[in-house]
């Protein structure tokens, strides 16, 4: 399973549903762990690095697609190539 670790404000826009898009930059390291993420694959949000006991720290979610964009259409705001990761929150 795949696992982004994120700042407490990004954590706070999904955790809220605000958010529905996950942005990497595409560099070799992120393409080498999106290789095995498929549509229908769950993800794991975390809140900085937490202890697998904190699950308040901790979001799953299902992706819907995986695409690559520019990076000026994302939340990076940079003029580069992201993958764009769409997914659904799971409850």
């Amino acid at each position: 399973m795949i696992t982004f670790n994120l700042s407490k404000n990004w954590y706070n826009q999904i955790k809220e549903g605000n958010k529905t898009h996950e942005y990497r930059e595409a560099k070799e390291f992120w393409a080498k762990r999106f290789t095995r993420l498929r549509v229908n694959s769950i993800v794991r949000f975390a809140l900085g690095y937490p202890k697998d006991k904190d699950s308040d720290k901790i979001l799953y979610a299902k992706v819907l697609s995986i695409c690559v964009i520019n990076g000026l259409k994302s939340d990076l705001k940079i003029d580069k190539n992201v993958f764009d990761i769409r997914f659904k929150l799971l409850t």
